[in-house]
């Protein structure tokens, strides 16, 4: 169906569609494209059953709160394009798969440690902490625990998704990483990322564990892995806190905290407006890693990667300049926001008093 052949007079959907802005009209067609062009690639009619297979096949691995926004495109589009009934049935067809992937989200997090339990999430691991969990479950001397303390030790450095480890290849210092998180049109800058790995900014017992990872890992399944190394993980962390050696909040450190650390790292090195950053996360939108993970301020050394041209150029354009449109915004606000020298001086002679 070609979206420009619109009916004339106003667009369906009544008042809820008067409410839109042209904004979020303008953003509903383009995620609703993106699930078009994959039943166009596939020979399928862009009606709303089509859309419905669309919606289950592209949204199986996303969060609720983007599977929401997709949904709603999806239901402005079919409004728009076809007409309330199809909408309707629309609806009413996603709202059953929902509850399914609900009810097996759920049934696959029990008994598994959610991250935001105990004070919310973490979003780092800085070197002195990781390493003294890797050294406690290096003393194991177990399978488990030398691969557990490996992800510990190399996942900050690399950043990848811990599922992601089964499928990667080191060749020389090129780090081909396939992307778990990879929906053709949808997410990720490609089926696979591409990192330059400079090993002289890596410790040697990194530059190890990275090596015995990308070997141990091979065709392994994480979600048959993690239940096995989740436990020895916490029993190493819960051993340190007991003893004093490290803090208590670090009882809810995940594996996942690593990422976050490499996040933040990266973001005070590379160049996030060329989209270098993206490049290395394997985000296809310059603006997840801005928005959902680690801090630049967390960042304690200088990156060990970085991503390859080809990587860099399958980020969304338009992303990066949305990125780099809103990074001139926050540092003109900063600007216009800060206190002159007499308040810079009034403020220190009330603090040197107090």
């Amino acid at each position: 169906m070609n979206m420009d052949n619109r009916s004339e007079g106003p667009p369906k959907g009544g008042a809820e569609a008067s409410r839109r802005s042209e904004a979020t009209e303008r953003e509903y067609e383009r995620r609703a494209r993106r699930f078009l062009e994959w039943l166009k690639s596939r020979s399928m009619p862009a009606d709303w059953q089509g859309l419905v297979l669309a919606y289950e096949a592209l949204t199986r691995d996303l969060q609720p709160a983007s599977r929401r926004q997709y949904r709603a495109a999806l239901r402005f589009w079919i409004e728009r394009y076809l007409s309330m009934l199809a909408a309707t049935q629309f609806s009413e067809q996603v709202a059953e798969i929902d509850r399914r992937w609900r009810a097996a989200r759920k049934g696959g997090k029990a008994g598994g440690g959610g991250g935001r339990r105990g004070g919310g999430l973490l979003r780092q691991m800085p070197e002195e902490v990781r390493r003294q969990i890797a050294t406690t479950l290096y003393a194991l001397g177990t399978t488990y625990g030398l691969i557990a303390g490996d992800i510990i030790l190399a996942g900050p450095v690399l950043g990848l998704r811990p599922k992601e480890w089964a499928e990667t290849t080191l060749e020389g210092d090129v780090l081909r990483v396939k992307n778990s998180k990879y929906i053709e049109g949808l997410r990720a800058n490609g089926p696979v990322r591409e990192l330059l790995v400079d090993r002289a900014k890596m410790a040697p017992d990194e530059v190890e564990a990275m090596s015995r990872l990308v070997l141990a890992m091979q065709g392994r399944v994480w979600a048959t892995l993690r239940p096995k190394l989740q436990p020895v993980l916490k029993a190493a962390i819960g051993g340190l806190v007991s003893e004093g050696i490290i803090a208590k909040r670090w009882k809810r450190l995940r594996f996942y905290d690593a990422r976050h650390q490499y996040a933040a790292e990266l973001k005070a090195t590379l160049d996030a407006t060329k989209g270098e950053v993206a490049a290395a996360m394997g985000h296809a939108s310059a603006m997840t890693a801005l928005h959902h993970y680690g801090r630049r301020k967390r960042a304690e050394r200088p990156s060990a990667v970085r991503p390859t041209a080809e990587s860099v150029a399958a980020v969304k354009a338009n992303t990066v300049a949305r990125l780099t449109a809103q990074l001139v915004k926050r540092r003109r606000a900063a600007h216009e926001g800060a206190p002159g020298p007499a308040a810079v001086a009034e403020a220190s002679v009330k603090t040197e008093k107090a």
